[in-house]
């Protein structure tokens, strides 16, 4: 208590003044950029979520036709490369123009990821990657991750095998590997990345 009114209304506010300040004084910087933030996080979150259920529906929609070649194993007309598309029933998809020689590879390829359940790991790590899809680090750990699912995939796929079916496994997913991946952007459709490594 100064005695002087308004330097002690100044230094120690009224209760009024504290409990109905104006709009402007009241406004903390930070909780301003802590909300923008968030609605930035969950407007990502949203976006890549729609992206992924969007580019799954197209992907299906292109396999629709497919004609059933054995359990789990699927041809189809409107594609280029093997892939595996699903989470519950994971299916196997083969481009009807696959020679038959290639089949073989192909197929131990695909049916190994199956085994490992690399496309739930995948989807797990592209779940991680779009909760914290701000941060670039998770990003790169995502491709990383997803490069070294098919290095995991090729050694257990090769392993017992001669070094002339070797040779053949990896040519022929080179000869799959060189079409454009329309859907390497979907997380619930999983194929060959990597192949020059």
């Amino acid at each position: 208590d100064s005695g002087i009114q308004g330097m002690d209304e100044f230094i120690h506010p009224t209760p009024q003044q504290l409990l109905a300040p104006s709009d402007l004084a009241s406004t903390n910087p930070h909780q301003i950029y802590l909300y923008i933030g968030v609605i930035l996080w969950i407007v990502g979150i949203g976006s890549l979520t729609v992206y992924s259920i969007i580019t799954y529906m197209r992907l299906k929609l292109r396999v629709r036709m497919s004609v059933k070649m054995e359990e789990k194993v699927y041809e189809c007309d409107d594609i280029a490369d093997p892939f595996i598309l699903g989470i519950l029933r994971p299916r196997i998809y083969l481009p009807s123009t696959l020679v038959e020689n290639a089949r073989e590879y192909v197929l131990k390829h695909e049916k190994t990821h199956l085994i490992r359940r690399d496309y739930l790991w995948k989807l797990l790590a592209f779940f991680i990657a779009t909760i914290y899809w701000f941060q670039p680090l998770c990003w790169i750990a995502y491709v990383l991750f997803c490069r070294d699912i098919e290095y995991a995939c090729d050694e257990r796929a090769i392993s017992g095998e001669s070094r002339d079916w070797k040779i053949n496994y990896c040519e022929t997913l080179m000869h799959c590997s060189v079409h454009e991946k329309i859907f390497s952007s979907c997380p619930v459709a999983f194929s060959e990345n990597g192949v020059k490594d």
